[in-house]
């Protein structure tokens, strides 16, 4: 098998690694992608573990929640856990 030549790619290639998240203050969720003018499908509390799927524009990502429903919160009130 033929392998093409390694070559180091710039920082800009760089992404979010998906991770656990803790949220780090109540902070509201949306169901689907929303502005943060529309009506939050509910409240993440504090120390909520999540999943980072995307990382997505306007400051909002989605997330996989303990209960496995994918939703669209803050990621800006989100914390890694380090392991």
């Amino acid at each position: 098998m033929l392998r093409p030549k390694m070559k180091v790619l710039p920082d800009a290639a760089m992404v979010e690694p998906a991770g656990t998240y803790s949220v780090s203050g109540e902070q509201p969720y949306f169901l689907k992608r929303a502005d943060r003018s529309a009506k939050p499908a509910g409240t993440l509390p504090a120390g909520s573990k999540v999943k980072l799927v995307s990382k997505g524009d306007a400051g909002l990502c989605l997330v996989e929640d303990s209960e496995g429903r994918l939703i669209h919160t803050a990621f800006a009130g989100l914390r890694p856990v380090l392991a």
